[in-house]
């Protein structure tokens, strides 16, 4: 038994089979964390990566999914052993909130090597933001009923959802806070029920989002009761 084992590990050494590692490339960091952006600020990010296994490895195209980012190209080959870095330019952020930046690396590695994602996460002032960031429904008949949804996402890289909470204040309502569609960030669904006042002219109320007894968002809800003479749109 000992000479058979001992023929069949020549023979898989001799035709390369014995502990061959494909070729391909991996990151060191996959998930960078940019952190806060200050509105109207671009960032760099560096992504280091190494090569495994053996042989050249032919890289065909680096490619990010929008135009607010633009990814180096990487060199057409890699020889056994390379090291580098990605580097990736995200264009000046405008819109407050959280952001997700992927950028895929295609290559010639055996699959599901051949197709690498590398994703940039961080936020511009908040992590949080809500989508819309303020909520007007319009002319209202005296005591309308009114429901509304509202998305919350965040940067999960510097913000935890544990023990959120929404409160309706200034009109009669509730919010509820519901696991929101998927997307690229986490988040919930504010789903805002509440009636309109009795009286005419305009309304105002507020829906605010805490966590441990601390303020985190609001979301204001506007609106205009109508006299009774006059038709809701």
């Amino acid at each position: 038994m000992r000479v058979a084992a001992s023929l069949l590990a020549v023979l898989f050494a001799a035709c390369g089979c014995a502990s061959r590692v494909p070729a391909g490339l991996a990151f060191d960091a996959p998930v960078p964390r940019l952190g806060a952006l200050r509105p109207g600020r671009g960032a760099e990010v560096r992504v280091p990566w190494r090569r495994t296994g053996e042989g050249p490895l032919r890289v065909y195209a680096v490619r990010t999914d929008c135009g607010c980012a633009v990814a180096e190209p990487l060199p057409g080959s890699l020889p056994a052993g390379a090291t580098g870095t990605l580097l990736l330019r995200l264009a000046p952020a405008l819109r407050p909130g959280p952001f997700g930046v992927r950028a895929r690396v295609y290559t010639a590695a055996p699959p599901p090597g051949d197709r690498l994602v590398v994703t940039i996460r961080g936020h511009v002032s908040s992590p949080l933001a809500l989508r819309p960031a303020s909520l007007d429904v319009g002319p209202r008949s005296p005591g309308a009923h009114v429901r509304r949804a509202v998305e919350l996402r965040w940067d999960p890289t510097a913000f935890a959802a544990r023990g959120l909470e929404a409160r309706l204040t200034g009109l009669s309502g509730t919010v509820r806070l519901e696991p929101a569609a998927a997307g690229d960030h986490p988040g919930r669904l504010l789903r805002i029920d509440f009636r309109a006042p009795r009286k005419p002219g305009p309304f105002e109320g507020e829906v605010l989002l805490r966590q441990d007894g601390r303020v985190l968002a609001s979301l204001p809800v506007r609106g205009l009761v109508l006299l009774q003479s006059e038709p809701e749109p």
